[in-house]
């Protein structure tokens, strides 16, 4: 009775001194472990029961839907006991047991065809499952990241975060065994700065509870701890605010429950924030572990020293300590007061797209030393970044330790089990002589123009009227990889961490993630796709955000590499190798035929418009040496399915034209503009338009890129549907700030196709985010008329009327250049001027 599950989630950023690998099993022994060849068994969550054994609550994936399962401890082996929930969409479990031996299983469950995720419970007792489930959070929204400790009374507690329509906020509730009564729902924070994320709960001597959590203050976040007593009265102080971002809280306490102890990761300053190319800020690069101990009576703070793991073999892991990706630190406390921190750590072994993976490390905390061990690096421990391992002290003041793995030896994933391990905390661990120090990582210089021009607000949106309907203009990105990439698992940061960035430091309308389907020595697997899609739905807020389904066809010259975003559930990867999609789940239902090595771009439209779904595709860095696209192969694209082309990408620069200029935002020191072989010239957009292919604008970021692109839709519902069925209509913006803009030829918006023998006249208006240099009307991709707005106007409004248009196909766009470098671009009109109509 009032045990407290300690969540430890490995991650890395900042510990002690490590030799990862110096300590193959160190004071950690595996016990046990839960697989199933034919199910992906993840998530843990683990408490001890009345028994002081482990119960371990998890996710099993079946390839078709998600379960909700639970094991239990006995006889030497963790033994399934059942399912609780399921088959449907499950995030999150976490399990506690009340002061009367029962335990309570927490999970948040997404119902199909409908909006939001409710927070259920189920207690569990022996091999019964069949209770009724309670409905602990079923208001509208999104109740999710739920976290359950146990108070010394017995009271089971969860906190969770909720999204409602607007930024996120932690709430909390419990449940009183001698009763069987819950109390209200208790708010514990309200989202002033900026949303609050992931919380985490905790108890020490007294039934209040502490929760721990991150608070987005414009583009850092700050690590908060709000003391929650049982009448709902909520006390928050501030563990550490800097201009750095701080965020992924854990929680625990002394074995005397005097004190606390909060775990982060600190990242970079400008984390979210301007950014064209770079692996050093990009959005988890240079982290540090940090830790603070907190006096229970007072909330003093007290920071310890921050530690980062050295390696033994830097080739493991990457080129310097500095470099090393590190995330999610976990505290947990064991019988003799010692503490112990875990964290994720990504090994790089033998290729850029092959042999990168996460794994487990722990270390210890010496208080006399005042500095950390070197690290032990967790047996069996390898999967992608994201994960949690549950730590739990049992009565003799050891440690229990579950976690998942799939044993990945490179980027292939394979499939997930449970495994738990015993902790001896009376084992020995090495202690470096003269721990180094890790300042904060300094950041690049950098020449951008744009760094003064203020952002806009969430708030400041912008609308037009249209033949009497109202059309909002939404901005957001389908180019962002994650740990899933190969390519991106050190610094991209998970879906997770997407999101985060999308809802904060971007302020973005939408968001849709676009992991590779082929890059590496595996491929972007069933499973991986149904994670994606569950985060998408996570994070779908109904009135304030859009969570997309995507992914990247990274198919090389001269095909192109395109994004394929979907409105619905259900859609297909479509594999660029053949045989790989003719040996999926999904060629089943929607085949092709046989032909060479790679389904072509033509082949991928007949297999989308089969499904029936909603979907976009988006062409993406045509002009690039490798990944480039040679549109006079492109006798037609099917509008069915695919309708516009990034014409400015974050990461690189603008592919518009040979000659086109270029946005000067973001540019480090070295980067002198674009510069473009032969080659390179068939995939520029506006060859496609010369080739008649008719194509509308976008701009997307791609690896590392923050804040400098931006893909913005007119449409008439913020919604997914809606959202898609404008981007097919090519009612599109690229931009590299969020530029409002946007104009009509002969009454018609951008993007259409017009037939007429009355004069193209164009009425365009424009509200810059600074002050504009140029305004111009593009005609057949040749400046045709060039305004220049008065000094320091950031407002411009025009009427033009062509005079002589060409008979026949007459293709218009418009192109904003600001004097601080920024730029944007608003799709075409293909105007078919004929005198004699």
């Amino acid at each position: 009775m009032g045990q407290t599950c300690m969540r430890l989630v490995f991650g890395l950023t900042a510990l002690g001194l490590v030799e990862l690998g110096a300590q193959a099993n160190g004071p950690v022994n595996e016990i046990t472990s839960l697989a199933d060849q034919a199910v992906q068994q993840d998530y843990p969550s683990m408490c001890l029961g009345a028994d002081g054994k482990p119960w371990v609550a998890y996710v099993a994936f079946d390839g078709d839907a998600d379960s909700l399962k639970v094991a239990r401890y006995r006889d030497g082996a963790l033994k399934e006991v059942g399912r609780v929930a399921g088959p449907g969409i499950i995030h999150h479990p976490d399990i506690a047991s009340d002061g009367n031996g029962e335990q309570w299983v927490f999970w948040s469950e997404h119902v199909r065809g409908q909006s939001g995720w409710k927070l259920y419970a189920k207690s569990v007792s022996g091999a019964q499952l069949d209770r009724q489930q309670v409905a602990v959070a079923d208001s509208p929204g999104n109740h999710v990241f739920a976290d359950a400790a146990t108070a010394p009374d017995g009271r089971v507690w969860v906190t969770w975060q909720a999204f409602k329509g607007e930024l996120s906020d932690v709430y909390a509730r419990y449940h009183d065994p001698e009763t069987g009564d819950w109390s209200e729902v208790i708010r514990v924070t309200s989202h002033d700065k900026g949303g609050n994320w992931q919380p985490r709960l905790a108890f020490g001597q007294s039934n209040a509870a502490w929760i721990a959590f991150d608070q987005a203050n414009q583009r850092n976040f700050d690590v908060k701890v709000a003391k929650v007593t049982p009448e709902g009265s909520v006390r928050i102080e501030t563990v550490s605010s800097t201009p750095a971002y701080e965020a992924a809280t854990s929680i625990t306490s002394g074995p005397q429950g005097n004190t606390f102890y909060v775990s982060w990761e600190r990242g970079h300053k400008r984390w979210g924030g301007d950014l064209r190319n770079g692996r050093r800020i990009a959005l988890n690069a240079d982290k540090h572990l940090e830790t603070a101990r907190i006096d229970a009576d007072t909330m003093a703070v007290t920071k310890l020293p921050c530690a980062k793991p050295v390696v033994a073999k830097a080739a493991d892991i990457g080129k310097s300590v500095n470099q090393l990706a590190v995330n999610l630190p976990q505290v947990a406390v064991d019988g003799r007061g010692t503490l112990w921190m875990a964290c994720r750590y990504a090994v790089s072994k033998g290729g850029w797209s092959k042999n990168r993976y996460w794994q487990i490390a722990l270390m210890q905390y010496d208080a006399e030393r005042d500095h950390w061990s070197k690290a032990i690096t967790l047996p069996k421990s390898s999967l992608s970044q994201n994960r949690v391992c549950e730590l739990a002290r049992d009565e003799n003041g050891n440690i229990w330790l579950c976690w998942p793995s799939d044993r990945r030896t490179t980027s292939k994933p394979g499939m997930a089990g449970i495994y738990l391990g015993h902790l001896d905390a009376s084992s020995s661990v090495e202690y470096p002589e003269d721990p180094p120090a890790f300042p904060d990582p300094q950041l690049p210089p950098r020449n951008d123009p744009a760094k003064d021009t203020p952002k806009r607000s969430r708030g400041d949106r912008y609308e037009i009227t249209f033949k009497g309907e109202t059309l909002n203009l939404y901005w957001g990105d389908f180019h962002r990889h994650t740990d899933l990439s190969p390519d991106g698992t050190l610094w991209d940061g998970s879906v997770i961490e997407q999101f985060r960035y999308a809802y904060e430091a971007g302020k973005l309308d939408y968001l849709g993630t676009s992991d590779h389907t082929d890059i590496g020595p595996g491929r972007y697997t069933v499973y991986e796709w149904w994670q994606t899609k569950k985060l998408a739905d996570v994070f779908q807020n109904p009135g304030f955000f859009v969570g997309f389904y995507a992914y990247e066809r990274e198919q090389s010259w001269p095909w192109g590499h395109r994004n394929v975003v979907f409105a619905e559930r259900g859609g297909p990867v479509v594999y660029i190798q053949r045989n790989r999609y003719q040996d999926s789940r999904w060629s089943k239902q929607w085949p092709v035929g046989e032909g060479e090595n790679e389904i072509r771009p033509q082949e991928l439209w007949s297999v989308l418009r089969q499904t029936d779904i909603p979907v976009t595709v988006i062409s993406h860095t045509p002009g690039d040496r490798g990944m480039g696209t040679n549109w006079e192969l492109y006798d037609k694209i099917d509008h069915a399915v695919e309708n516009i082309m990034e014409i400015y990408q974050g990461k690189r620069v603008s592919y518009e034209g040979f000659d086109a200029p270029q946005p000067r935002v973001a540019l480090d020191p070295q980067e002198q503009g674009a510069r473009f072989r032969a080659r390179q010239t068939k995939g520029m957009y506006q060859k496609a338009l010369r080739e008649g292919l008719r194509l509308g604008i976008f701009a997307s970021s791609d690896h590392f890129s923050t804040g400098v692109s931006f893909g913005g839709v007119f449409a008439s519902s913020f919604d997914r549907k809606s959202l898609v069925e404008s981007l097919n209509a090519r009612r599109t913006l690229g931009a590299t700030d969020k530029i409002f803009l946007h104009y009509l030829c002969n009454g018609r918006l951008f993007g259409s196709e017009i037939k007429s023998d009355e004069k193209p006249e164009i009425e365009l208006h424009v509200e810059g985010t600074a002050p504009l240099q140029r305004v111009t009307i593009l005609r057949n991709e040749m400046p045709y008329k060039v305004f220049r707005p008065d000094d320091d106007s950031k407002s411009f409004d025009a009427r033009y009327t062509d005079e002589r248009p060409n008979e026949g196909v007459n293709r218009y766009y418009v192109r904003v250049t600001q004097k601080d470098g920024n730029m944007a671009w608003a799709s075409p009109v293909w105007f078919n001027y004929s005198e004699n109509d």
